[in-house]
């Protein structure tokens, strides 16, 4: 009898140590599961992070000779940053081969009609920068219409905020119900943050493609109340409120400086109006400036001189707020 007690007592802890084991070994495989999940899930976000058109590449340039080049200097990356604020998407090392080769075309082809190499060379000098100032133009264009629709977006941000939703909510719904270039910018903020980036980052990188006081203001209040505590709603609604008055303030200087403005254009274009008709009136007039050696060196210095007034010209009518 007592054999007996003895193999039942076996048995029963052989059973009990098997079912431990099974349950351990069940516990270490839903472990060993999760964290497979876990790894795929991660592998997946990554597979997406490098398929969208979010992630751009570091390189400067499709060329690789081009981007190991561009990499010794500090402008290709600061070219980078302004075609971004443009809103454009092209390689500075794209953009600087086409100045490079629309500034060869002009030069050529100046060469050929006019026979002038100090012509030649000022207008394929002034061909190799006239892309930059049409980006300038269009890169200004879009801060205006980004800094114009910007209040009415802090303020739907602060709705949010004081409804109780927290901020990403805010910046899922601002690209439905704003303009371009906000609603575009703010998608491509909160599409940053889904895909893993953190608010404080994501934001900063939204103030380093729109380089405007209002954006800066609007990022450092967010990051500061993150950190620090804060109502939120309340820092928007005042924040909007002099996004506001600084642009009311803006418009009544546009318009007061719009006569200077005017007044400038008219004395910058007047020589090259004069020049033209004069070159239909009587082209006799004007051919020792282009075929006299003085006449070429006074030329330049004329036009040296036109790029500097109206330089300065500029710099006073433009009053920045």
């Amino acid at each position: 009898m007592p054999l007996f007690w003895a193999v039942v007592t076996f048995a029963s802890s052989a059973v009990v140590a098997l079912l431990l084991m099974a349950a351990l070994g069940s516990g270490q495989h839903y472990q060993v599961a999760a964290r497979l999940r876990a790894i795929d899930r991660a592998s997946q976000n990554l597979q997406d992070l490098g398929n969208s058109s979010l992630v751009k590449s570091d390189r400067l340039s499709d060329i690789a000779g081009l981007n190991r080049l561009l990499l010794r200097w500090k402008w290709p990356s600061k070219l980078r940053d302004y075609l971004l604020q443009a809103g454009l998407e092209v390689r500075p090392g794209k953009f600087s081969l086409s100045c490079a080769v629309l500034s060869l075309l002009i030069y050529l082809l100046s060469l050929h009609f006019s026979s002038s190499l100090p012509i030649s060379s000022s207008l394929g000098f002034a061909a190799l920068f006239t892309p930059i100032g049409v980006v300038s133009i269009i890169r200004s264009r879009r801060l205006y219409r980004f800094e114009k629709a910007f209040p009415d977006a802090v303020d739907l941000l602060a709705r949010v905020v004081r409804s109780g939703q927290p901020l990403a909510a805010g910046l899922e719904m601002i690209p439905r119900d704003a303009p371009e270039p906000v609603a575009g910018e703010f998608h491509r903020v909160f599409e940053e943050y889904k895909l893993g980036l953190s608010q404080r980052d994501a934001l900063r990188r939204l103030a380093r493609r729109v380089p405007l006081l209002d954006v800066r203001f609007f990022v450092t209040a967010v990051v500061i109340q993150r950190e620090s505590g804060g109502n939120l709603g309340e820092i928007l609604d005042n924040l909007s409120g002099v996004i506001r008055e600084r642009f009311k303030i803006y418009g009544e200087v546009r318009t007061r400086s719009a006569q200077g403005k005017l007044t400038a254009a008219i004395l910058i274009a007047m020589p090259l109006i004069l020049i033209a008709v004069l070159a239909f009136t009587n082209p006799s007039y004007l051919r020792p400036l282009f075929h006299d050696a003085l006449g070429k060196r006074m030329l330049i210095s004329a036009a040296l001189l036109q790029a500097v007034g109206g330089a300065l010209l500029w710099k006073i009518v433009h009053i920045a707020v």
